[in-house]
Order: C-alpha cells, then structure tokens, then sequence
C-alpha cells in the first residue's frame, strides 16, 4: 500500500490505517451500487409516459442519507488517521494530498 510505505507506518498504524481503508472501500462499493439503482430508476422515468416528479425527488433525496454518512465518516476516521501519525508522517501526507491536488 503507498500510503502504509511512504508514511513508513509502524505496525500498529498500518491496522488502523488497514481498517480504515476497508471500511471506506466498503461504503464506497455500496455508495456505487445504490446510485446505479438510482440511474436505472431514472431510466424508468425517462421511458414513462410521464415523469413522476414526487418519485424522482423522493430518489435523489434518499441518496442525501448515503452522502452524509460517508461524509460523516470521513471526517470521522480522517481525525482517527490524523491522531495516529507523528510530526514527520503527517508532512509527508499533506504532500501526497497536495501533489494529488496538482495532478487534478
């Protein structure tokens, strides 16, 4: 993992870090098949002879829900992450961001 080899993680950083990342990857996995539900559900709209505008409301406002629960996690386990890692780790993290920041 970059982040567990260029921060030189110690062990006990690295499961924190492990755990952190499965958990995201898992919230972002479900994030991903619910908003494909959601398009295949506009879909539908769109192939209706009419778009039900309460129901595609009520859709796009239940994605709400699955947003700020990732959001809230994030924040959440970024201030877990931020905790763990010492002067020097958390420089070399705040050059990662950036250099990924530059690249977009």
């Amino acid at each position: 993992d970059r982040i567990t080899s260029e921060l030189k993680l110690t062990k006990d950083q690295e499961k924190i870090t492990m755990r952190i990342k499965s958990e995201m990857l898992e919230k972002h996995k479900k994030i991903k098949n619910d908003n494909k539900e959601i398009r295949r559900s506009i879909l539908q709209q769109i192939r209706a002879d009419k778009i039900d505008q309460d129901k595609l409301v009520k859709l796009l406002d239940s994605r709400k829900g699955g947003l700020d629960e990732m959001r809230q996690f994030l924040i959440k386990e970024l201030l877990v992450f931020h905790s763990i890692l010492n002067p020097d780790q958390k420089e070399k993290l705040a050059e990662i961001v950036e250099s990924r920041i530059e690249k977009n």
